[in-house]
C-alpha cells in the first residue's frame, strides 16, 4: 500500500517542482529514474519489482514508437528537414568521425581494452537521442535552425550506428571467445611440456 501511495505522489510531487528543476536542466525522464532508484534500491526495497521481460519488451517498443512519431511530426521540411546537405554532414562526416575520436579517446583512457569492445561504447555513447531532453528541442532561446538540424540529426543516428553496432557486438565476442581459446591453448603447453619430458625419461630408464 505504501508502494502505491509513493507511486500515485511522484507525478504530482514533480509537477510541483517541475518549473524550479527545470532551471537545473533536471526532466521528468531524470526524475523518475531517480524515484525508481530510491524506491527499489538496498536489501529490503520499498517496492518490489518483478518484470515480465517479454511484456515490458512490446510495451517500450510501442512507447519508442510513438515517441519516433511525435518527434517526426516536429521535423519540417520534408524528410531531411529544411537543410538536407546540412543534415547530409552531419549524418555522413561528423558522426562517423565522433565515433573515431570516441574509439581513440577510450583507448587513451583504457589502453588494455580491445578495440571492438571501443567500438560497441562508442556506438552506445555516440549517437544522441534528444527524447528524454525533449525541452531542448523546443526551448526557444536556441536559434530555430539549430534546434531543427539536432532534431533531424538525433532521428537517423540510430539507424546509422544500429548496424556498426551490432557488428561491433559481434566482433567483440567473437574475439572474446578467440581470446579464451588461446588462454586454454597456452595454459595447456607446460602441461603437455611436462607429460612429455616425463614419457622421455621413462623410455631413457627403459633403455
Amino acid at each position: 500500500m505504501l508502494a502505491l501511495a509513493a507511486l500515485v505522489l511522484i507525478p504530482l510531487a514533480w509537477g510541483l517542482v517541475a518549473g524550479r528543476l527545470a532551471r537545473w536542466s533536471v526532466t521528468a525522464p531524470i526524475a523518475m529514474v531517480a524515484a525508481g532508484v530510491a524506491l527499489t534500491a538496498g536489501s529490503d526495497p520499498l517496492y518490489h519489482l518483478e518484470l515480465d521481460t517479454s511484456a515490458i519488451e512490446h510495451f517500450v517498443e510501442v512507447v519508442l514508437a510513438v515517441v519516433l512519431f511525435v518527434d517526426a511530426t516536429e521535423v519540417e521540411g520534408g524528410f531531411f528537414g529544411k537543410e538536407p546537405k546540412i543534415t547530409a554532414r552531419l549524418l555522413l562526416i561528423a558522426l562517423p568521425l565522433s565515433l573515431v575520436l570516441a574509439v581513440a579517446f577510450g583507448a587513451l583512457t583504457f589502453p588494455h581494452a580491445h578495440f571492438w569492445i571501443l567500438a560497441v561504447i562508442a556506438t552506445v555513447v555516440m549517437p544522441t537521442d534528444l527524447a528524454p531532453v525533449v525541452a531542448l528541442v523546443r526551448d526557444r532561446r536556441i536559434p530555430s535552425r539549430l534546434r531543427d538540424l539536432l532534431n533531424v540529426e538525433s532521428g537517423f543516428n540510430d539507424g546509422f550506428i544500429a548496424p556498426l553496432f551490432i557488428f561491433a557486438v559481434a566482433a567483440a565476442h567473437a574475439t572474446a571467445r578467440a581470446i579464451a581459446h588461446s588462454e586454454k591453448r597456452r595454459a595447456s603447453i607446460p602441461g603437455a611440456a611436462f607429460c612429455l619430458n616425463r614419457a622421455m625419461v621413462s623410455l631413457r630408464r627403459a633403455g
